[in-house]
């Protein structure tokens, strides 16, 4: 599978820890080679058909990183957050549905 990349992630991952980067990097790698990551790795986001979460941790806390597959050749990674509450602020999905819409419509022409 292609992997694309909004280029605010690609910034916000040169900001992690050498540890995320390394989680993320097997992550991104598995989904590349066609992978159905599940739980506790990856997870759907309810009411938001296709948007998956990455679910990474280090001692600073805890990382997100949406992305979207779609028709199991390109992945979108979306949107890459640090997580500070229990539950996801509803502003970091709003966040990647709006990259999702401008990537694949940047994607497609």
């Amino acid at each position: 599978m292609a992997l694309h990349f909004s280029k605010q992630v690609l910034k916000d991952l040169e900001n992690e820890t050498k540890e995320i980067q390394e989680k993320l990097l097997i992550l991104f790698r598995a989904l590349e080679e066609g992978a159905s990551l599940t739980m506790p790795v990856s997870r759907q986001m309810s009411g938001y058909p296709g948007l998956k979460e990455l679910r990474v941790r280090d001692a600073r806390g805890i990382v997100r990183v949406f992305y979207y597959v779609q028709q199991k050749d390109h992945v979108f990674i979306l949107h890459l957050f640090r997580k500070k509450t229990q539950k996801t602020p509803t502003q970091e999905i709003e966040t990647a549905v709006a990259r999702l819409k401008r990537m694949k419509e940047e994607f497609h022409g």
